[in-house]
């Protein structure tokens, strides 16, 4: 265990703290995908499916139906029900239809996410130090759809799980730390949050007292890369190469020789490919696990 990582474990351990709380995307599950909308994308061919006469795009349907879903909702929060409702409605799509992308999104989304090895070693380490530990996401998955998305990466002993959609409150503004913390009858500073949004899983929880832990995401890390910035990423496949490696690389986001790897070295005459057969040899196993990705599971 590396000195950041240490650092969280101690805060933990802290006998001062009774409740200890963790957001899920992209703290404990990762998700194969650069960005969230590239769920969206694999679906195209299965809306086409279902829709063949259609000449719209399923990527740009579901962003629109969830916009305009969130703008009709009083609080802003909507279900991934609340979603396909409005689809239904407003979009054209056949009630039939909906509900079988939104069967395929759902079982998407659990077959996709997978843990995140750093992150888990803390859940595991405060469930071993005997704290209450509950889970906390601003969201449109169901408690249903997430605690299975849990369960599947191991993620047992938990005490509550929160989610926005449900309880019509959220980390953004703040409402879902005030709920946790009156419906455990203790002070903020007994409190730690650990997450990877620095504005609502570190700064909001803070004005509150509450202490925080900041655990930035591998997408965030990736940024300031070659990967990130390379031209390459507007392709589909080559996005679902890029969150392999970032996965893999920045899971831990307490490594201290970032700087010094091949993948940070900004030399303009190697491209992606060179970038990923640095950190993927080819004929790894992780290097067939990342082409999966990019090929086989998502089909394109």
């Amino acid at each position: 265990m590396n000195e950041g990582a240490e650092k969280i474990k101690n805060m933990i351990c802290d006998e001062k703290i009774k409740l200890v709380s963790f957001d899920i995307f992209d703290t404990l599950i990762l998700r194969p995908v650069f960005r969230p909308t590239d769920l969206f994308v694999i679906m195209d061919n299965d809306f086409l499916k279902l829709m063949p006469e259609s000449q719209e795009n399923f990527t740009i349907i579901r962003m629109a139906a969830e916009k305009s879903a969130r703008l009709s909702s009083e609080n802003g929060e909507v279900t991934i029900d609340d979603i396909y409702q409005e689809m239904s409605d407003n979009y054209n799509i056949e009630k039939s239809v909906a509900e079988k992308l939104k069967e395929t999104e759902i079982q998407l989304e659990i077959k996709g996410c997978y843990a995140r090895k750093t992150a888990k070693m803390l859940f595991d380490e405060a469930i071993k130090c005997g704290k209450k530990v509950v889970i906390t996401s601003d969201m449109y998955l169901t408690e249903d759809i997430i605690k299975k998305i849990l369960e599947k990466n191991g993620y047992t002993g938990y005490d509550r799980l929160f989610v926005s959609c449900v309880l019509n409150k959220n980390k953004c503004t703040g409402t879902m730390y005030h709920h946790i913390l009156e419906e455990y009858e203790i002070d903020a500073a007994e409190m730690l949050h650990i997450g990877d949004n620095y504005v609502s899983d570190i700064e909001k929880p803070r004005t509150l007292g509450i202490q925080c832990c900041y655990m930035p995401s591998p997408a965030e890390l990736v940024k300031n890369t070659v990967l990130s910035t390379s031209d390459e990423k507007q392709y589909f496949a080559a996005r679902c190469y890029i969150t392999a490696v970032a996965n893999n690389y920045f899971d831990d986001p307490f490594k201290k020789d970032f700087n010094e790897d091949v993948l940070t070295k900004r030399q303009t005459d190697d491209g992606l490919a060179e970038k990923i057969n640095a950190i993927l040899p080819v004929g790894s196993k992780k290097r067939k696990i990342a082409e999966n990705i990019a090929h086989k599971f998502f089909g394109k």
